[in-house]
């Protein structure tokens, strides 16, 4: 495998950049839909922006009041057989979207396509040889053998109208005690979709270098732990050294580089595992708070609003001032398993002077996703999303300040549910962010609609209009509808085409798949069938999609 290979060349080919990676792959994002679905309007995409002469941190003051960003996260499952039904290879990635119904993040929307494309042929070049090289070994060893591997796991960091930043776990097994892991990091420019490079974001390359020497010194120089020659390493990629200078290896003319993304309060720096210290160490992960005077951020990519929504995962403290006294509090939480095969999620906050205080609730199959959202009221929610029967998902929703003023009184606040959840979106901002569930109207599949906080700090949707996750048709009849401007029209037989937006009540918007004025289709689905001027939809549609 080529580029597993150049993976593979010791310490130094750990530092080579994400170019040469390809342990991850996805399928390309949603593309966005230009049309307002409610009033099926013209789009209304944001205004073009020059380019700056000297540098990409120039931001002007309409760029800095961009739309909100709705990000999602999709996971893909491979796997490869042998003729005698022998699994080979597991593959597991995932891809990184943007829902921009707007338009308002085009460059950007193109950039993460083009990312995801890049990847997705990497990963089916890497699983097939990995496919083969498994073949090889149970043809050798006549039985079965422990399949191989190739993951790709991704954090979603920061998404603001200045960076979109995101970090990627790759992970490859191909035989041995272990596979070998590396976490790089993606971090682009939001309005113009540009990848940044650490020139672009600091300006200082020997006051970081310095720093994260620092921190590495007090985090494990006095257990001697790193490699003899760490700060050699360190210093040669914040400074891009080429290969041929530092190792005496020419790899293809490149430098080695620093793995780092954006978090909305820091710069991460990754070292993967044989980099500066042994495998058990795992990736080494520095964090360079933006308030580091030390280490020269560049303005125009320090964030511009207050930090809203916080990851949370089980058993992992965070820390929150939560009463806003100047003193943090530490929230955790936890899952177990009833009696009966019910699970439990309970909440613990602790304060700096020993006071605790708690709250439980059941939580179906358990907790596959956890935010701490904070309104722009300042109230703390907790916002835990839990699996029912058949993967459907629901909000379980816990005040965390009411539970902590609960502490004096003993009168803990029950949690409220909501019957949209994250799925696989991933909210940045408790001011916008979007919630999924499933259609009914249509076709049993993936929606979205807009949310906030309200006052209460519970989910409030933004309005009734659903947009469709992903979800294409073919017309086997001209379909009757109504156009933009009113009038009436039809969408001709044999046209594919791509369900936007949707009330679930009465309505469906629908484009062309290729490009196309929208068309909005009366659908009455109060008995079943479902019908389109009083015929089953299914004269009119192929590739309907109903659970049981």
């Amino acid at each position: 495998m080529r580029n597993m290979r150049m993976f593979l060349t010791g310490i130094a080919a750990a530092a080579l950049s994400a170019a040469v990676l390809t342990a991850c792959a996805g399928n390309g994002g949603t593309e966005a839909a230009n049309t307002s679905a409610a009033e099926i309007s013209e789009s209304n995409p944001s205004s073009e922006t020059s380019e700056t002469e000297t540098s990409k941190t120039e931001i002007s003051e309409a760029e800095t009041s961009a739309a909100a960003l709705h990000p999602f996260l999709s996971t893909h499952y491979e796997s490869e057989y042998d003729s005698e039904g022998h699994l080979l290879v597991q593959a597991e990635y995932q891809q990184v979207g943007l829902y921009d119904e707007e338009g308002s993040y085009q460059a950007l929307q193109s950039a993460l396509e083009q990312h995801w494309a890049e990847r997705e042929a990497a990963l089916q070049e890497e699983k097939k040889e990995l496919a083969e090289m498994a073949a090889a070994g149970v043809a050798a060893a006549g039985e079965t053998v422990q399949a191989y591997e190739n993951l790709c796991r991704v954090r979603i960091l920061r998404a603001d109208p200045q960076v979109f930043s995101f970090a990627e776990d790759l992970y490859v097994y191909s035989g041995g005690a272990h596979g070998i892991s590396q976490r790089i990091g993606v971090t682009l420019d939001t309005r113009t979709g540009e990848m940044l490079e650490l020139s672009d974001v600091v300006s200082d390359r020997e006051a970081l270098a310095e720093y994260v020497i620092g921190s590495l010194e007090e985090q494990y120089g006095s257990q001697d732990l790193l490699f003899e020659g760490w700060k050699d390493t360190v210093w040669n990629e914040i400074h891009e050294v080429s290969y041929a200078e530092a190792w005496g290896m020419d790899v293809d003319g490149a430098s080695m580089r620093l793995a780092f993304a954006l978090s909305p309060s820091a710069m991460e720096v990754y070292f993967a595992p044989y980099e500066i210290g042994p495998y058990a160490m795992g990736t080494i992960t520095v964090e360079v708070p933006y308030d580091a005077p030390e280490a020269g951020f560049r303005e125009g990519y320090l964030p511009q609003e207050e930090r809203s929504v916080w990851n949370m995962e089980a058993g992992e403290p965070l820390s929150m001032d939560l009463d806003r006294d100047g003193t943090e509090e530490t929230i955790s939480f936890a899952v177990s398993e009833g009696k009966e095969g019910q699970y439990f999620c309970t909440l613990q906050i602790a304060g700096a002077e020993g006071e605790t205080a708690s709250a439980s609730g059941e939580c179906g199959y358990g907790v596959t996703a956890a935010y701490l959202m904070r309104t722009p009221e300042g109230k703390s929610m907790f916002y835990g999303e839990c699996r029912s029967d058949n993967d459907w998902r629901y909000l379980m929703l816990f005040d965390l300040t009411e539970i902590w003023k609960s502490r004096a009184d003993g009168e803990t606040p029950e949690a409220a549910q909501y019957y949209e959840a994250f799925y696989d979106n991933v909210p940045v901002s408790s001011e916008s962010f979007c919630l999924g569930t499933r259609g009914s109207l249509l076709s049993t599949v993936g929606l979205h609609r807009e949310h906030r906080t309200g006052e209460n700090g519970l989910p409030e949707a933004v309005s009734d209009v659903f947009w469709f996750d992903d979800f294409t048709l073919t017309a086997k009849a001209d379909i009757p509808g109504t156009a933009a401007d009113g009038t009436r029209t039809a969408i001709p037989a044999g046209t594919r085409i791509r369900a936007v937006s949707t009330d679930e009540a009465s309505w469906v918007v629908f484009e062309p798949e290729h490009g196309g004025e929208p068309v909005k289709v009366e659908i009455d689905g109060a008995d079943w069938p479902h019908t389109i001027q009083g015929e089953d939809m299914e004269t009119y549609l192929e590739g309907l999609i109903f659970a049981g």
